[in-house]
Parts: C-alpha cells; sequence; structure tokens
C-alpha cells in the first residue's frame, strides 16, 4: 500500500488522486494531518538524523533531558564538562553510535568520522572547542584512550596509537604515541602543547588507522573503463568502483605502506571486474596470467606521479587506483596484489626499493633472477613497467643491485 493512500485513508475512505483537481480543499486537510501526525511523533521521539556518505543515520537524542553543560577552559572545567555529561542521559547516545559502528563494520578512523558528523548535527551552534570536548568524552566513552591538548585558546583531541602515522601531528607519553586527530594531514601544528592532566580511560584501547575490511555503507557505483593489448589481442575492461570508498580515503591520514597494500577491492569492483579477467585467463599458462595481469596494470592505468597530479604525496589503495585516471608504482602494486590473490591464490611479496616499490610473484617455474624470501623464491613482476612489454622476470630500471625490504607477504 503506497503512502499516498495511507494518508487519505485516515480521513474513512480512499480516492483516485485524480479527483485532487475537483476537491484541492480535501487534499489540503490530507496533508496537514499527516504534518501534524508526523510532528507529533517527533515529539514523542526526539531524535537527530543527518547523511553518513550514503546512508541516513538517527539517534534518539532529546534535548531535554540532556543539556547543555557548561564548559570552562581549564582543568577543573573540562573535569566538570567530562562529569556533568555522565550524569545526564548522553550514556544511551553512545550506545546508539557504537551500534551504528557494528552495523556498518566501521574501522576506528570511520568511526570517529561518525561521531564527528553526529557532534556536528547535534552542536553546530557551538563553537570548535566545544564539539572537539564532545568528541574526546565519545572517544573515551566509546572505549579508546583519548586525551586533550590545547595550545592558546586551541585545543586538540588525541588518541592513543600503536600505529605510524604520517603527516600528522603526534607526541609521546610513558604508554606511547599519540595521535592528533584534530590536525590530520597538517604537520604545521605545533607539537610543544600542553596536556590535559585529567586521563578518563588511561587503559583505554589502542585506535587503529588499518581498514583490513571495507566498512558496509551503501556504495555508490561508478564505471571505469580500460584497454590494453596482450598477446596481439586488444582488451576491454569495465570495473565499477565504489565512489563511497574513494570518499573516505579523500580525508584519510598517511599510514603505512603495508596498509594500503592490505586494503580490499570492494565488492562492486570485484564482482564487476574479475568474471571478466578470469574468463579472458582461462586458456592461458600460469606465467601467462601474471603477464597479463602485469599488462592490465601497465597499459590499462595511465602513469604519473603523485606531486604533477594531486599536488601531493598520495598513496592509493586498489579501489583508488581503480578509480583514478593516473596512478604510481606504490598504487598499482596495491590493485597487483588484490589481483593475484582473488584470481590466482599466489603468494605474493611487494618489494621497497629506495625510490621505487616492485611486486614478485611464487610461480611453478622462475623467470629470469629470483628474489628468495623465506626460503621461498619469486620471479619479478613489476606492475609498473616497462609500460609497453608484458614480460616479467625483469627487474625494474636501477634496481637490480639496490638495497630493498619486503614490506609485505601474503603468505
Amino acid at each position: 500500500m503506497s503512502k499516498k493512500r495511507i494518508a487519505c485513508e485516515y480521513f474513512g475512505d480512499v480516492f483516485d488522486y485524480r479527483s485532487l483537481v475537483k476537491f484541492p480543499l480535501r487534499f489540503f486537510l490530507a496533508i496537514c494531518f499527516v504534518f501534524v501526525l508526523h510532528s507529533t511523533v517527533q515529539a514523542q521521539q526526539p531524535a537527530v538524523f543527518f547523511d553518513f556518505y550514503n546512508d541516513l543515520i538517527t539517534i534518539e537524542f532529546d534535548h531535554q533531558s540532556v543539556k547543555e553543560v557548561d564548559l570552562r577552559f581549564s582543568e577543573d572545567g573540562f573535569r566538570q564538562f567530562y562529569a556533568e555529561l555522565d550524569r545526564s542521559s548522553f550514556q544511551s547516545t553512545v550506545g546508539q553510535l557504537t551500534r551504528y559502528r557494528s552495523e556498518f563494520e566501521l574501522n576506528d578512523w570511520v568511526y570517529l568520522e561518525l561521531l564527528e558528523d553526529f557532534i556536528d548535527a547535534t552542536y553546530l551552534h557551538k563553537d570548535r572547542m566545544y564539539r572537539r570536548a564532545l568528541l574526546w568524552y565519545l572517544l573515551n566513552k566509546s572505549g579508546y584512550d583519548s586525551r586533550i591538548t590545547w595550545i592558546g585558546s586551541q585545543i586538540f583531541v588525541a588518541v592513543y596509537s600503536t600505529e605510524e602515522i604520517f603527516e600528522t601531528p603526534r607526541f609521546t607519553l610513558p604508554r606511547g604515541n599519540f595521535v592528533n586527530v584534530s590536525a590530520v594531514g597538517d604537520p604545521d601544528v605545533p607539537q610543544d602543547v600542553y596536556l590535559l592532566e585529567f586521563t578518563p580511560s588511561p587503559r583505554g584501547k589502542s585506535f587503529s588507522f588499518s581498514m583490513e575490511r571495507l566498512p558496509k555503507l551503501s556504495h555508490e557505483p561508478l564505471i571505469r573503463v580500460y584497454e590494453f593489448d596482450y598477446n596481439g589481442q586488444h582488451y576491454v575492461l569495465e570495473a565499477v568502483a565504489d565512489n563511497t570508498i574513494i570518499e573516505i580515503r579523500k580525508e584519510y591520514p598517511g599510514i603505512q605502506e603495508r596498509e594500503y597494500i592490505i586494503t580490499p577491492l570492494s565488492e562492486s569492483s570485484k564482482s564487476s571486474l574479475l568474471p571478466q579477467l578470469r574468463e579472458a585467463m582461462k586458456p592461458m599458462s600460469q606465467k601467462q596470467k601474471i603477464e597479463f595481469l602485469i599488462t592490465f596494470t601497465r597499459q590499462g592505468l595511465q602513469y604519473k606521479e603523485d606531486d604533477d597530479f594531486f599536488g601531493r604525496n598520495k598513496p592509493m589503495i586498489a579501489e583508488e587506483a581503480l578509480y583514478y585516471r593516473y596512478s604510481d608504482c606504490e598504487d598499482r602494486c596495491a590493485l597487483f596484489y588484490h589481483l593475484v590473490q582473488e584470481l590466482l591464490g599466489l603468494p605474493v611479496i611487494i618489494i621497497a626499493y629506495p625510490e621505487h616499490l616492485s611486486a614478485a610473484v611464487q610461480l611453478d617455474q622462475n623467470i629470469g633472477q629470483p628474489i628468495t624470501y623465506r626460503g621461498r623464491q619469486y620471479t619479478i613482476a613489476d606492475p609498473t613497467g616497462p609500460e609497453n612489454v608484458s614480460d616479467i622476470g625483469i627487474y625494474p630500471n636501477d634496481t637490480r643491485r639496490q638495497s630493498y625490504s619486503i614490506i609485505h607477504s601474503s603468505h
């Protein structure tokens, strides 16, 4: 039964909407009734609504029972602020937010964004200091060890983390490193700051920026087309990238290289691209399949350095390598790694040279001079170049005698 029909049935019968021309007053009364009914329900169940990427979030929140706690900029002021929020019904709000975290399988960083969006939707009329103090409170109540620092009249929120984060201010306490999540991507924020002595959750869990699973948010499909030639045949493939993941990554902190590699492809990308690749590789040998995949990353993607494309350093996850027009060696390694894992299941290592990232695969028969790692031999399969060559077993330019490290292994 449609919503329009229900609205009319409140008046005792159902009529054809073509009769609205004849009965404008009746239509007006129906609209008024629905509006009053909706307002009554809202009054009985106060809530905050806001968009979070492509999902509508609803948090039951009564401004009358959760009063706006005063905040004084002092040690005692923050203590009192925290204690008064504890005495209010704010705890139920934390429970609703953490349930959304579980439902959408949000990692810690995306959950922090959820908290910030809730605060903006609820307390946009308050100043930045107040909203950051609320974020500090919610992070602690969500189980993290969060601290407040300040310099001058500006306060910051930091979280305890065992992970290395780049281009973001951090400081060290006896427990370990704390990352200033209020200043992500802004290394110019002073690191010499004052620390609030009050520590609500000194044994709170470590905050993680890793994304070994993508959040289960509603996806936004974007079609991308790739063309390349292999073994005398021209291929045109399509992938449906998830723009929700692309949007999440736009404000993401700088993380370790391994974290870019292990972040998976979206289900929409896998379900659209992998069947095409799998079908094309059916008649191929193991060696040809690897050649085919590196030809896809070498030719199907266009090369450009981050500084030339983005104007800054921006390592990409595999989803971004599919989405953006240009990519470099780091991005292609992430994509190649997941293609081999999803399609072939062969052991892969990611090799970090001083100025280049490359990959190698364990094959039944080595091609060229292999790399030995933990007792296994791997054939070089560089996803970046040479651009117009499909051969594997070729070391990237000037790397044959360079020192290197293995930053990730699939096995």
